[in-house]
């Protein structure tokens, strides 16, 4: 696969050839995306040198949260996009948050489904 910028468009054109995989190799990719999610943006995306250094300070935690986030919706083919807009001359913080996420349900009758999108928004506080 291609690397692809860290910008709403490259986020949108990683998703598009993640899914145009055969499904057994979403399903790789995807438990790649679980098992380490910053390698996996690492090797996916072209990074520019704010987004690397930020990504290599970011807590685990949330990388843990965000990479099943991001896995489970791949593997189910929603949507997943990226909300960044241009950052303000000055601001004190940077922050990622998952505004819509994916509805994962489990029925009786029909077993395990996960509806819904997956939105990342890039915010600043000044």
């Amino acid at each position: 696969m291609t690397k692809q910028l860290f910008t709403p468009a490259g986020v949108q054109a990683k998703v598009a050839e993640l899914y145009a995989l055969p499904d057994a190799n979403l399903q790789r990719e995807a438990g790649l995306m679980r098992a380490d999610f910053r390698s996996w943006l690492n090797t996916n995306f072209s990074l520019d040198t704010k987004q690397a250094a930020y990504l290599a300070g970011m807590d685990i935690r949330f990388l843990q949260d965000a990479g099943e986030l991001t896995a489970s919706s791949a593997s189910a083919k929603l949507g997943i996009s990226l909300v960044a807009p241009n950052p303000p001359d000055v601001f004190s913080s940077k922050y990622i948050t998952p505004g819509k996420r994916p509805t994962p349900k489990y029925d009786s009758g029909s077993g395990y489904s996960i509806t819904g999108s997956l939105e990342f928004t890039i915010g600043y506080t000044i």
